[in-house]
């Protein structure tokens, strides 16, 4: 739920006088170059933009580090409707193993981009590097169970399984489902805390919440959604289609070999011998050992943009992003030619990234608008329409409270509404005690005036 300081600060937005022109260029699929913003000003605009225009809105950083941050800022602009899809991890050695954490939150933000409920969507410039699973298989997968269902327990079991959980004896994280008898505990990825299933027979009998740490259960839930606990599976109906997709990249690989990737090799240094993916286990189980190395092979072509097929797309200083493509591709082309020289990796995986040029071509169609401080260095977009947005930037306050204190006073003279945002409530309690030393009065949220701090 917006507050009264966020509706404040996208009617700053609203009231300026190219907000048609913007939002309406917004709407269309021309492009729109918007510049002279400061940094922070582009996330307020980015979630002001979304509520002025009713559309969800994608906005895409230069690196990973600047999508957490402008997260950070979102969650606050937005009352908490901005999700972070983080970058996926990749690693060609056998046995390797990716952030769990990291595997959970891009399961969550997946399934927020599907349901439509998520109005901004936060994440770096590299995620349109990346082949994604089908949305329709995800949606496909998901199952929602209600008191009063018929259900069997053990096909219950099966059915997680089958969607990448594992069965223990005590359900304590995520991914994880327990049976006992007629009780069925389970752990869905976005859930904070897992669900208890009690099933009388056949039938669901109720559905609630239980505490990880004592095992007890907790308030009755109208419903239960399960979405499956792995980002790349294959539904059974199309793994026939992605085994033959596997099998024609592998004898490519080996017919062709001038054309395979093994030109990538370090000069004079021949390769080790590759173990191919197993197709049995593809088809059997949906999904084969690192089968996010294999993405590109496996599925159908599908990116980021077909999860939100209706959003605004920004992208934050295109010319530094559009260059954060080019090098990481170039470090995935090094990382590959390691591993291939390894056994590590197949030729087929060489495609594993989409280039720069690639992704500009997916942005064509669609409403893509460009935040910059300078209106340069476009890295290849070309907004038909360019629109000032002026933002002033203030210098950090560390050490200097003073500065903030004069600052402040003259702001107040001149009849400027100020908002003030701290790191905590004891460090914002602190502030509110200095700034009244100084005869400066904070106001509470639901007691903001016109104009005041």
């Amino acid at each position: 739920m917006l507050n009264p300081i966020t509706h404040s600060l996208h009617n700053a937005f609203f009231s300026h006088p190219d907000w048609p022109e913007i939002s309406q260029s917004a709407l269309g699929k021309g492009g729109l170059a918007l510049y002279d913003m400061q940094e922070s000003q582009r996330v307020f605009f980015a979630a002001a933009l979304g509520k002025g225009t009713g559309r969800r809105v994608l906005c895409l950083f230069p690196s990973e580090r600047l999508a957490r941050s402008a997260f950070e800022d979102a969650m606050q602009f937005t009352g908490g409707n901005a999700v972070l899809l983080p970058q996926e991890e990749r690693n060609f050695l056998r046995g390797a193993t990716a952030s769990q954490d990291n595997a959970w939150q891009r399961l969550k933000a997946l399934d927020l981009m599907l349901s439509g409920h998520m109005c901004l969507v936060i994440a770096s410039i590299e995620a349109l590097q990346d082949h994604l699973p089908s949305p329709e298989w995800f949606a496909s997968s998901i199952i929602t169970i209600k008191p009063g269902d018929a259900l069997e327990p053990h096909h219950l079991a099966l059915q997680l399984a089958a969607l990448g959980y594992e069965r223990v004896d005590l359900v304590e994280g995520r991914g994880q489902f327990a049976l006992r008898g007629d009780i069925l505990d389970c752990f869905p990825p976005y859930l904070d805390t897992p669900a208890r299933i009690e099933f009388f027979d056949v039938q669901v009998d109720s559905v609630r919440g239980f505490d990880v740490l004592t095992q007890r259960s907790q308030e009755p839930l109208p419903s239960l959604r399960i979405i499956q606990a792995a980002e790349h599976l294959i539904p059974e109906n199309e793994r026939e289609a992605a085994v033959a997709r596997l099998l024609e990249a592998l004898a490519i690989a080996e017919q062709v070999p001038d054309k395979s990737g093994r030109e990538m090799l370090p000069l004079g240094q021949p390769p080790q011998p590759f173990t191919p993916p197993e197709e049995e286990d593809l088809l059997l189980q949906g999904a084969i050992h690192n089968m996010a190395m294999w993405a590109n092979v496996v599925y159908p072509p599908h990116s980021l943009l077909d999860w939100m097929p209706d959003a605004l797309v920004l992208v934050d200083t295109p010319d530094r992003a559009m260059q954060r493509l080019d090098d990481n591709l170039l470090g995935f082309v090094e990382a590959f030619k390691a591993a291939f020289a390894q056994g590590n990796a197949g030729a087929g995986q060489a495609g594993l990234l989409r280039s720069r040029d690639e992704v500009l071509s997916s942005l064509e169609n669609r409403s893509v608008i460009a935040l910059m401080a300078l209106l340069r260095g476009l890295g290849g977009l070309k907004p038909e329409i360019s629109i000032e947005m002026r933002g002033l930037g203030i210098a950090p306050y560390h050490s200097r409270p003073q500065a903030l204190v004069d600052d402040l006073k003259r702001w107040q003279g001149a009849d400027y509404s100020v908002f003030l945002f701290s790191g905590g409530q004891a460090r914002g309690q602190r502030l509110r005690e200095m700034l009244e030393k100084n005869n400066l009065r904070l106001a509470d949220e639901d007691e903001q005036e016109a104009t005041g701090i």
